[in-house]
């Protein structure tokens, strides 16, 4: 078995110019532990225990600094490095949301992603468009109730303003032939797609018919979507979805297809941002849809316990790099530098009532979300059950990562979300 190699991690510190680098090591440094940068600038490497470790920075520095001697007897050691190239916005954060409506037409065709069955048929949609923020008839109301041609009494009612198609009580509906387009979803009329089906769970069935009603691909059974009775339409869910798209590799004769996928990381990140930006929060609470905080167990026939996120971002765009790749490579370099969302976190473990037993008192997860709901600082985000399990497996798995000392902080956890 190969000998573990240090993990080395770099970031971008663009507010201050700086990037600062870590190295985790495995046994401790010594006399013949060195480090040097390259030539242009672009480079960090590690001398240790007579391995060569290259960490591909994030950003360009000089050359010509005096790096920090490694401290003898160290696991874990630090520099920050001066930031002389002028901070670009990276990739991610310049670029749109996966399939933007610019981006798509009337030959674009959705598929299943767990199957590739068709969902959305080439011809099925000719129009796109992209919906407005979640926010933007409040905003448009607000607007409209202080612009400065209104009356000095301000009378204005909503009605008025809907009438102008801007106002609070303004919706959007599906229509056939029409996509709606925004971060996360598609809104369809039910005639557009083909292949799927709603589902209404069996514990629903003599009770109160649930406001969430999902629906499955009939082919696999995935969760693709919800019905939004709301707007009349499917919500089909981005990270759930593929499409077939056609590339031409250098000097190949003909182009080659390929499906492609965003992840479900990056999909997320981007509606994280949205929310930062447009509610001014940073601290999220990831809960799924119909979610009641309760003392007692909830009804579920999952066997697996309820998970809730709770999130607080601290960098909604960070370029960094890391000596860890998830695809082994012949070169000792490491992998380009990688846009991700850095945050903290804390899952919340409810159980469900298949895996609590009658006597089990009220816990103190349960006590605790009750407090998170409440609090104002805090933005609930509901997505289904089985997406917050993804993103905190993703959450989990960044963390290998990055250096023991950066991997948590006070009782959260630090991780990464890819950002495409």
């Amino acid at each position: 078995m190969a000998e573990p190699k240090p993990l080395m991690y770099a970031e971008l510190l663009a507010n201050i110019r700086q990037i600062s680098v870590i190295a985790a090591l495995e046994t401790p440094c010594h006399s013949s532990t060195r480090v040097e940068l390259s030539a242009d600038g672009h480079q960090f490497t590690l001398h240790h225990e007579g391995k060569t470790t290259v960490l591909n920075l994030p950003g360009t520095t000089s050359p010509n600094i005096q790096l920090q001697k490694p401290a003898l007897g160290a696991k874990e050691l630090s520099w920050r490095l001066p930031l002389v190239s002028e901070p670009t916005a990276s990739s991610a954060e310049s670029s749109d949301a996966p399939w933007p409506a610019k981006d798509l037409d009337e030959d674009s065709e959705f598929r299943c992603r767990s199957c590739a069955e068709v969902v959305v048929g080439k011809g099925k949609v000719t129009v796109w468009k992209d919906l407005p923020s979640e926010n933007w008839a409040d905003m448009m109301d607000f607007w409209h109730c202080h612009k400065p041609s209104a009356p000095a009494n301000g009378d204005h009612s909503h009605d008025e303003a809907s009438s102008r198609g801007y106002g609070a009580n303004t919706k959007f509906t599906a229509q056939p032939t029409v996509g709606f387009v925004d971060l996360t979803t598609f809104l369809l009329a039910e005639s557009d797609c083909r292949g799927i089906e709603p589902k209404t769970p069996a514990e629903e069935a003599s009770a109160e018919v649930s406001q969430y009603q999902p629906l499955i691909c009939k082919t696999c059974h995935t969760y693709i979507g919800h019905v939004d009775h709301a707007a009349d339409g499917y919500r089909l869910y981005k990270w759930r979805l593929q499409t077939l798209t056609l590339t031409q590799i250098h000097d190949a004769p003909s182009s080659t297809s390929y499906y492609y996928q965003p992840s479900t990381s990056s999909i997320i990140a981007f509606h994280l941002h949205s929310i930062l930006t447009n509610q001014c929060t940073s601290r999220l609470l990831l809960i799924p849809p119909n979610f009641r905080p309760s003392p007692t167990p909830t009804p579920s026939p999952s066997p697996f316990p309820l998970l809730l996120l709770h999130l607080w971002i601290l960098t909604p765009f960070l370029s960094y790099s890391t000596s860890t790749s998830t695809t082994p490579s012949p070169s000792p370099s490491s992998p380009s530098p990688s846009s991700a969302m850095k945050l903290f976190y804390r899952p919340i473990h409810l159980p469900s009532s298949s895996t609590s037993s009658s006597s089990s008192s009220p816990s103190s997860s349960a006590n605790d979300v009750t407090t998170l709901l409440t609090d104002p600082s805090i933005d609930e985000v509901q997505l289904p059950a089985d997406t917050i399990f993804e993103i905190e497996r993703a959450l989990r798995e960044s963390r290998r990562l990055l250096p023991g000392s950066m991997a948590a902080f006070r009782g959260w956890e630090v991780g990464l979300l890819e950002r495409g």
